[in-house]
């Protein structure tokens, strides 16, 4: 993985506990989102893990967390992340990132909940999602367009503005 992925995680990390944003995540210490917990803890932000009981006791778990909430499994760890949350970035990842991207927009859809969700579109790493978000509609298997239901962003600092601007804090 590049180190322009994890130089701009971690600036997004800075940037939640900057702005005094609570970070809610997976919980782990290691990979794109123990940088992005790393960073937002290191200027004083708060960050809340929720971690499967299955791995919550191993070492991938980070220990220096403000909080870690251990669930029984991935089922109740995507519920307590939804409840928990104010919002959603998505930032590039694999196929955990891509299910709870696609869950969030899916909820939003159908009214489980109307919080943002912002796509950090990190040299056009979320093009060819978009692109079959697209071919999606123009084939007729959904109803309407998704792109209404969340934002793209190419940066981090651009998705603060973005919940800055959603909660009007300019």
């Amino acid at each position: 993985m590049s180190d322009v992925f994890f130089n701009e995680i971690e600036k997004l990390g800075h940037l939640i506990g900057k702005n005094q944003f609570r970070l809610v995540y997976g919980g782990a210490n290691c990979g794109l989102m123990g940088r992005v917990a790393d960073s937002a803890l290191k200027v004083g932000g708060q960050v809340l893990g929720i971690m499967p009981e299955v791995f919550a006791d191993k070492e991938v778990t980070h220990s220096g967390l403000s909080q870690l909430e251990k669930v029984p499994d991935f089922f109740a760890r995507k519920k307590a992340m939804l409840e928990s949350s104010d919002a959603f970035i998505v930032f590039p990842g694999g196929i955990g990132t891509l299910d709870e991207a696609i869950e969030m927009i899916c909820y939003r859809q159908i009214n489980i909940h109307e919080k943002p969700i912002i796509f950090v579109n990190l040299f056009g790493f979320w093009d060819r999602f978009f692109d079959m978000m697209f071919e999606i509609r123009q084939q007729k298997m959904i109803g309407e367009p998704l792109n209404h239901y969340y934002d793209v962003v190419n940066n981090s600092a651009q998705a603060i503005d973005v919940l800055k601007k959603e909660w009007e804090l300019l």
